[in-house]
């Protein structure tokens, strides 16, 4: 039986604002609950009626009076494939496994689209894992647009890990801030000091940690298991996600209404630095945009290989 929460006042908000409000009030309550939704009489109610419904939210009228109308909401964001639905289901008995046999986790989120699903699984299923993320320093605005819109829209701490200053001033007057570019060895020199060093103090006194990878990502992801122990860190390592296709994940975003960078919207498929990191065309590998002037089999920042490997 579906609880109803008190109502909600959305009358003091002007009319645009209305439906914005409405959503908002929709995120703090679980599926399958009702809400209601005091707003002004006139326009106000059949625009929130009409956007709430396309939404796929079932709403009627609670009550009329001369000023305000009440709108009772049943919550339905649910609109997936059963494909989906079970492959959700999948992720969550993986989060439950992770909390109950290799806490304390944390999972690591550079806020692309596969890491914003699992965000939105463990805040709403797995809170007890926690959150973090690398900057590296050189991350686009874009990234760390929605790393303010996910402080506002989830109720889970991320922890934040920056680059030693002295190791990054070293490289920078030795090599210059670029060099990268110029071979593989000193990209990866760059990574290491701004992403896999952080790494190891995030994972400190962990138990497990959790990755948004996917096997369909990159010829170096193609064998990805579920599950696998991270000798080069002495822990449990998990990627939920790794049987998820890129069409899996964006009907998951948009199902759920979960935020996302929006440079997903420009072109951008994988999202890493903003010098290492450009659009794909059209038939291009998903990871063709990252490190765009190396070769495939060397697409790794060192996160995700093993120390034999690097």
């Amino acid at each position: 039986m579906s609880s109803v929460v008190e109502t909600i006042d959305l009358t003091l908000y002007g009319c645009p604002m209305h439906y914005i409000k409405a959503r908002e009030s929709l995120r703090q309550i679980e599926l399958d609950q009702e809400i209601l939704l005091a707003v002004n009489n006139g326009d106000a109610v059949t625009e929130v009626l009409n956007s709430l419904r396309q939404d796929g939210q079932v709403c009627e009228i609670e009550s009329e009076e001369t000023l305000t109308t009440t709108i009772k909401v049943m919550k339905k964001y649910v609109r997936i494939s059963e494909k989906l639905a079970i492959k959700v289901e999948a992720v969550k008995q993986v989060l439950a496994n992770v909390v109950a046999d290799y806490n304390p986790a944390t999972f690591a989120s550079s806020f692309g689209a596969e890491d914003m699903v699992l965000m939105d699984l463990i805040c709403k299923f797995a809170p007890e894992i926690e959150i973090f993320t690398l900057d590296t320093g050189r991350l686009p605005k874009e990234t760390y647009d929605v790393m303010q819109q996910v402080k506002a829209h989830y109720d889970q701490q991320v922890n934040v890990y920056f680059p030693d200053a002295t190791d990054v001033e070293t490289y920078i007057t030795q090599q210059g801030p670029n060099a990268f570019y110029y071979s593989v060895d000193l990209r990866k020199q760059c990574c290491g000091i701004r992403k896999v060093k952080p790494l190891k103090r995030a994972l400190t006194d962990k138990k497990s940690w959790l990755t948004g990878m996917r096997r369909s990502q990159a010829v170096t992801r193609s064998e990805l298991p579920v599950s696998e122990r991270d000798e080069d860190h002495g822990l449990q390592k998990f990627s939920p996600l790794t049987d998820w296709s890129n069409g899996d994940v964006w009907a998951y975003i948009k199902a759920f209404d979960v935020p996302y960078n929006k440079l997903h919207d420009q072109g951008f498929a994988s999202i890493g630095c903003a010098p290492c990191t450009r659009a794909i065309t059209a038939g291009e590998d998903i990871r063709a945009g990252r490190w765009w002037w190396e070769n495939p089999e060397s697409k790794e920042c060192g996160l995700h290989v093993k120390a034999t490997e690097i």
